[in-house]
């Protein structure tokens, strides 16, 4: 499922319905930046993170590597889940490899924002693109990082080393590292049975044929190639293979 726009085309409620036809509902880009409403016979549940698959109960819902976790807002979705009677245990895995946006993420995001006046970007604050930045540029935090709390207080002392500078060039508060990590191991201990190397399943399950719905939100003409290339090489179309295969031929380029 591809939102070629700027979102709000209702990805989430086709999901929900579709999912019931696939094995495997896989998120595997942005964050939690967008997301979804849905209303069903369980309640209603405004998702971010968690694909809106999960709802489908023969479905197994992936949140892999691509993606950025938020941890305090992947909690809270896992908590107003279980206490709707939605089950998780084997059913939801959480990629070691995400990547995690960071408080100081946040706060630069706004920084930035601000400091670009009339010509800010008009992001939604929730640090997105600045986790993206530090994933590029080797000064990323993931999640695998939590399952070591030393290997992380190593990591987080380098990163709060320059990212302080940069929030108080930018008259911002600066962080302190205990108050971070406590902040992030409360909320970390929620999701921590959750997490899971999706790709040895997924792999047996290309080939036992099973069936795949790959989601993204807002997408490059190259993401689209990609995604398609994919579902060539195992010759496993998804639910959405018929409009990538069409914007393709038809060389649209949403961006």
């Amino acid at each position: 499922m591809i939102g070629a726009q700027w979102g709000d085309e209702g990805k989430g409620k086709l999901i929900d319905v579709l999912a019931q036809q696939t094995d495997f509902v896989i998120r595997f880009h942005g964050g939690n930046n967008a997301g979804h409403t849905v209303i069903n016979e369980f309640g209603k549940f405004p998702l971010h993170l968690v694909p809106s698959g999960i709802f489908a109960k023969e479905t197994t819902a992936c949140i892999s590597n691509g993606t950025v976790v938020d941890i305090e807002v992947l909690h809270a979705e896992i908590e107003m889940l279980e206490k709707a009677g939605i089950p998780l245990k084997g059913r939801l895995l959480i990629s070691p490899r995400c990547h995690v946006i960071m408080p100081y993420h946040k706060i630069l995001d706004g920084l930035y924002e601000k400091a670009k006046g009339k010509a800010k970007t008009g992001t939604t604050g929730r640090g997105i693109g600045p986790v993206y930045a530090d994933k590029v540029s080797y000064n990323g935090i993931r999640l695998i990082d939590f399952l070591n709390p030393k290997q992380l207080s190593n990591k987080l002392t380098v990163q709060l080393s320059v990212k302080n500078k940069i929030i108080m060039a930018l008259d911002g508060k600066v962080l302190k590292q205990n108050e971070v990590e406590k902040d992030l191991f409360m909320h970390f201990g929620k999701i921590k049975q959750y997490i899971a190397e999706p790709y040895p399943l997924l792999q047996k399950a290309i080939m036992k044929k099973n069936r795949f719905f790959l989601k993204v939100h807002r997408v490059s003409f190259w993401t689209m190639i990609g995604v398609h290339t994919l579902l060539q090489q195992h010759q496993r179309y998804s639910l959405a293979e018929s409009t990538v295969v069409r914007a393709l031929h038809q060389n649209i380029s949403p961006m």
